[in-house]
């Protein structure tokens, strides 16, 4: 009998123990996850996402919400963020001050270490930078003829062109009293109904991020 009692009181100990850390555990951090997501920390890694039970399967369920719900996040920030830049840009009165704004509000967002807005001429085959962040509107060369650089270069081949900084080949900014490195360069044509009406030029001390590159898509 005591090594019956003994054998049971063992068992209870071990299954006690087997519920605390399969069970209450993951619940608990199951718990604390749907919280994160209710209240917009979409950030928090959700754990036993490779479990073949019911427990992975909840997991995965709760990670497609937290993409969800990240989606819903960036399409509003995105939304307020055009209508405050539309709402400043109502205000520019010619087109350096129309410039001067927009690189303004997009250095609120991307880690701008300078941008130059070059705008095309009436028969769109020379842009002319017109507007500048953090670097002088009259720096030679300001002017670029259609596929001339890499800014006559965004201009024909109608999309974004990017120079990725590395260490054999560093990219240099001058930045007051030294340089820096920026992470890349990039070119983005302004198009309207197929027509190039100016092309913008950004240099960042970091990768542009995927909710950055939402932004910069809907202001163009």
């Amino acid at each position: 009998w005591i090594v019956i009692v003994l054998g049971l009181v063992a068992s209870f100990v071990v299954a006690l123990s087997i519920v605390q850390v399969e069970v209450v555990k993951v619940v608990l951090s199951f718990r604390g996850r749907i919280l994160d997501v209710a209240e917009g920390r979409l950030d928090q890694p959700i754990a036993n996402l490779n479990r073949p039970n019911e427990i992975g399967e909840m997991s995965r369920a709760l990670q497609t919400l937290q993409v969800a719900a990240g989606a819903r996040e960036m399409q509003a920030w995105v939304k307020a963020e055009v209508a405050a830049t539309t709402e400043r840009l109502q205000s520019a009165e010619d087109f350096p001050a129309f410039a001067t704004i927009l690189l303004s509000r997009i250095s609120q967002t991307l880690d701008l270490l300078y941008g130059a807005f070059y705008l095309a001429d009436e028969g769109h085959t020379r842009f002319t930078r017109v507007g500048a962040f953090a670097t002088d509107v009259s720096t030679e060369p300001r002017e670029f003829a259609l596929g001339e650089a890499l800014v006559g270069q965004a201009a024909v081949e109608r999309r974004s062109l990017q120079m990725v900084s590395t260490a054999e080949k560093p990219l240099q900014v001058s930045a007051g009293v030294g340089t820096v490195t920026p992470a890349c360069v990039l070119f983005v044509p302004v198009i309207n109904q197929d027509v190039v009406l100016a092309v913008i030029e950004l240099a960042t001390s970091a990768p542009v991020s995927e909710r950055q590159q939402a932004l910069l898509d809907a202001l163009l």
